[in-house]
């Protein structure tokens, strides 16, 4: 990304997520964090998933940030034992507490230390997917019905992303 970016300096970023679901192709996620968050700068507009913590903290780092995520699924689950992992706070390190997970280490959140959290879904700026239905493969974005290609969480946020995108653009 930073040789990328220093060819091509782009003002728009998409940014997904950065877990450890691809580490093998990826590496691990705080080292691409790192990496990241050097080229993410003001002069870029984020486009930063809303409820996964490394990437909703790209928006501290660019001078605008439009948030995508998606409500509470019907499948969401929670890490509520002694045993349960989850991720530090990208920025203060303070353990991260989730109000309920859509996908593993993503779903609202807040961070028990500064205070760092999801924004709410209320709010413009955020496009969220709602009245997800994976029966039925279909979610309800900013008022309109849409198909999910795949039945599959991540891909609720992948359209979720795009229609933030286009909105924006």
């Amino acid at each position: 990304f930073p040789l990328i970016y220093k060819a091509f300096p782009a003002k728009n970023i998409l940014i997904t997520n950065i877990m450890q679901d691809q580490v093998h192709r990826n590496g691990e996620p705080d080292f691409i964090y790192q990496i990241l968050k050097k080229t993410i700068n003001k002069n870029m507009r984020v486009f930063v998933n809303n409820d996964e913590p490394r990437s909703a903290s790209f928006a501290e780092y660019a001078g605008e940030a439009v948030y995508f995520g998606a409500d509470k699924f019907a499948e969401a689950f929670y890490k509520n034992g002694f045993t349960d992992v989850t991720l530090p706070c990208p920025i203060c390190s303070s353990k991260i507490e989730f109000e309920f997970l859509n996908l593993s280490n993503t779903g609202r959140f807040k961070c028990s230390g500064c205070g760092f959290a999801s924004e709410s879904l209320s709010k413009d700026f955020v496009i969220a997917a709602s009245d997800t239905d994976f029966e039925n493969g279909n979610c309800t974005v900013k008022g309109t019905s849409c198909v999910i290609p795949y039945n599959m969480p991540s891909m609720v946020y992948n359209l979720s992303a795009v229609l933030a995108v286009c909105d924006s653009l």
